[in-house]
């Protein structure tokens, strides 16, 4: 029942026994403490800040750096460098430890978890954090549908919060829920946030301020509604897009222009370095929004950038490496977390009915597998530097199988070509594509985003001559993000294409759906067995004895907490997904360029670049700094 409680108290004696309450602060602060503005950093801090290990040296204080964010993606580089605070973290050995929640326990059956909150955490302006701001999140905006229209988590789906006390509170699910710990541990939490500052925030609320006077400033603001302003404030996600308002991370936005956005470090950060330092160590991130991605290059080549996580690309490695000297940075090659750089996804609820009884032949998705020439792909696109394998766990997962890997990932268009004949499109026409059994040729549309990994595009060219070299015809379609994800939640595409991640054991055992991916609504390769898993039956359709086998198994994934039972179901999964091929993956694991300026130190010269681990958040930025000679 406390099985992440002895970790977590062994880091609170960890802490005491340190510093006994003696603590440093910035120059920049000091000053203001000074001056009356700030109070001592003794009194910003909680009664046992969280200490952070640096992987170099302990910090200077002070300086600013500068980011690159590149259009069209725009500002969002940013979160990589001023970080994530979910309420719990990742440790980069995929274990879950303390953070804003210090501690945490279960009841026995798993119906409940009670968490406690780190006590003494501020706010940036000053104001405590404590239960209420949970409470607030929960009964104001997940359950308030005039601003969350449907809970989509389904745990959460008839779940309570209680408060126990200022600093206590106590989750009662509807079914028992084993791995609500790793759910606090995600990217964004439950629509972006596990907190809010409600002291600020209800003035924005409609429960909390007249609803004329909201309109009549929403109205000012260039909004329609009362949510829209809230949320323009509020925010969606896990980033602060509204300068001033507080914050639990290490940097506050300050200043947001069209051109550049300005982040100040947090006075009230919660965490210390092992000296009793008060991080961040940096003053100022400054990140600047760059026309288009080669002028980001550019921009990285001349020494413009201080560290570039986001916009880097393999094909420019050489380029970055001939210009280190010059551009003052050092090049470090993380690994990709990914299974498949790029993966592909065959539509097994497409509505044309002909086409979706060719998909669902297991022998047409193990075709158009083979009919991939990996290593091309790898020499050409990733310097031979990937791994040729099939969409798979990652090789450090407890559940790992290499069997896996290869499992109709060979170069073999012989093969490929007779199990297209055996299916009965043998039959061609004049141009040497096959028919289908309506006499149509059979042609397929891949659509994608083509941007995370910037490879999508390339490779799909070589990707549509591999499968037009065995009869059959492909169209490319790439599109905004938006619209293919609007397009494949309506059922409207063919073939999917995304990058295949979340394949550590910090992710997919413990995500909201299982990889390889329960079929959903969104980006997915069923996304009508999702509608009818999801409403239980009364819209979609009806998935294949096989979709109904993989549905039982994630829900019975979710439900147990025995390790045998996870691991007897997760090799089943995985190895459904290697003999059904719903994702074709290409090459995967491939190293990932991190540029960093010569004298910011404390990033490490070898990571994992991964979602998983929330990218660079994993590492600590709070503790990176600028070494002055």
């Amino acid at each position: 029942m406390f099985r992440k409680l002895a970790f977590t108290v062994l880091l609170v004696i960890l802490s005491i026994s340190l510093f006994a309450a003696v603590y440093n602060e910035a120059p920049i602060l000091a000053e203001k403490v000074r001056n009356g503005e700030l109070p001592p950093v003794a009194e910003r801090l909680p009664e046992n800040p969280l200490v952070i290990q640096v992987y170099e040296e302990i910090g200077q204080y002070g300086g600013e750096i500068y980011v690159g964010a590149a259009n069209p993606r725009g500002f969002g580089t940013d979160l990589h460098v001023t970080g994530f605070e979910p309420p719990l973290a990742f440790n980069m050995d995929a274990t879950v430890g303390p953070n804003v929640i210090e501690n945490w326990y279960y009841s026995e059956d798993f119906m409940t978890a009670t968490l406690h909150i780190r006590k003494g955490i501020r706010w940036s302006d000053g104001a405590p954090l404590t239960a209420d701001d949970m409470l607030f999140w929960w009964n104001d905006e997940v359950y308030n549908k005039e601003l969350v229209e449907s809970i989509y988590i389904t745990e959460f789906q008839d779940t309570k919060l209680e408060k126990i006390d200022d600093y206590t509170v106590k989750f009662t699910f509807s079914k028992p829920f084993p791995n609500f710990d790793y759910s606090l541990a995600k990217q964004w939490g439950y629509l972006g946030y596990w907190f809010r500052p409600a002291h600020f925030l209800k003035q924005y609320h409609p429960s909390y301020t007249d609803r004329d006077k909201l309109m009549e400033a929403a109205k000012a603001a260039g909004f329609d509604t009362v949510r829209a302003y809230y949320y323009s404030i509020a925010g969606w996600s896990a980033k602060p897009i509204y300068p001033g308002i507080p914050t639990l991370i290490a940097y506050k936005l300050v200043e947001a222009r069209p051109d550049y956005w300005v982040w100040d470090r947090n006075p009230y950060y919660w965490k210390v370095d092992e000296a009793g330092n008060q991080l961040p160590y940096l003053d100022r991130i400054v990140v600047k929004r760059i026309e288009n991605v080669e002028t980001l290059q550019g921009q990285i080549l001349s020494g413009q950038i201080d560290i570039e996580v986001w916009s880097t690309s393999l094909d420019n490695y050489p380029l970055y490496r001939q210009n280190e000297a010059a551009g003052g940075y050092r090049t470090l090659l993380w690994q990709s977390d990914r299974g498949a750089e790029v993966m592909y996804m065959l539509n097994l609820t497409v509505k044309d009915p002909v086409l979706r009884e060719i998909f669902n032949d297991v022998r047409f998705r193990r075709a158009l597998s083979v009919a991939i020439d990996r290593d091309e792909i790898n020499e050409l696109l990733y310097f031979g530097r990937a791994v040729v394998r099939q969409m798979t766990l990652h090789p450090t997962s407890k559940y790992y199988d290499p069997a896996w890997e290869m499992a109709y990932a060979q170069f073999d268009p012989a093969m490929a070509s007779k199990l297209l004949d055996d299916m009965g499109l043998a039959k061609r026409d004049s141009d040497g594509f096959r028919l289908r059994p309506d006499g149509k040729r059979l042609a397929i549309t891949i659509e994608y985003w083509p941007e995370e990994p910037a490879t999508k595009s390339p490779m799909s060219e070589l990707v549509k001559e591999y499968w037009e070299n065995v009869g059959i015809q492909v169209a490319l379609k790439p599109q905004d993000r938006s619209l293919n994800a609007q397009r494949a939640e309506a059922n409207e595409i063919d073939v999917n294409v995304w990058h295949g991640g979340g394949v550590s054991d910090a992710s997919w055992p413990f995500a909201i759906g299982l990889v390889p991916a329960l079929p959903h609504k969104g980006i997915s390769w069923a996304p009508e067995w999702g509608l009818w898993k999801t409403s239980n039956g009364t819209e979609g359709m009806e998935p294949t004895e096989e979709g109904k086998r993989l549905f039982d198994l994630g829900d019975r994934f979710f439900a147990t907490d025995s390790e045998d039972e996870k691991a007897a179901i997760a090799h089943e999964i995985w190895q459904m997904q290697a003999d059904n091929v719903w994702m074709i993956g290409t090459v995967g694991l491939a190293p990932y360029p991190i540029i960093v300026r010569q004298n910011l130190r404390n990033v490490p010269e070898v990571g994992v670049f991964s979602g998983d681990f929330l990218w660079l958040h994993g590492y600590h930025p709070e503790q990176f700094f600028l070494k002055q000679k």
